[in-house]
């Protein structure tokens, strides 16, 4: 990301881990060590902050509780509305139902809403209007 700074990554499953442990991924602090101290690397910044780069989707099942940890890492501006529920069926409209259901309760203000659920990923996505 140092050699690259204007990547853009997406990654699923509202960061999976990352927010949760996001204090134990701040105490790694600069360095990438190795086995082999040769290939360790020492990175331009905390480890941590690379992280806070990441977009990430909001597929968590429904779960408003996850979703707000992922929401207090990545902040509003970082998350991406999706379902990972390409089939068709009631199964499928459920689970989207779901996501959109926690989406709706989370206590956060209206425009934020709006940036996750679609703004953000038409100016990601650079998506003419």
């Amino acid at each position: 990301m140092d050699k690259f700074p204007k990547i853009k990554l997406i990654i699923h499953h509202c960061g999976a881990m990352i927010p949760y442990f996001n204090q134990r991924m701040a105490s790694v602090g600069v360095f990438i060590r190795s086995e082999d101290p040769r290939k360790n690397v020492e990175l331009e910044n905390p480890a941590v902050d690379y992280f806070r780069r990441f977009y990430a989707d909001t597929i968590l099942g429904g779960d408003m509780a996850a979703l707000l940890c992922g929401y207090s890492f990545f902040g509003a501006d970082h998350l991406v509305f999706g379902t990972d529920y390409p089939m068709r069926g009631k199964f499928t409209e459920t689970r989207i139902a779901a996501e959109i259901e926690a989406m709706d309760r989370m206590p956060i203000p209206p425009y934020e809403k709006e940036k996750i659920m679609f703004k953000n990923t038409v100016e990601l996505l650079k998506i003419r209007k």
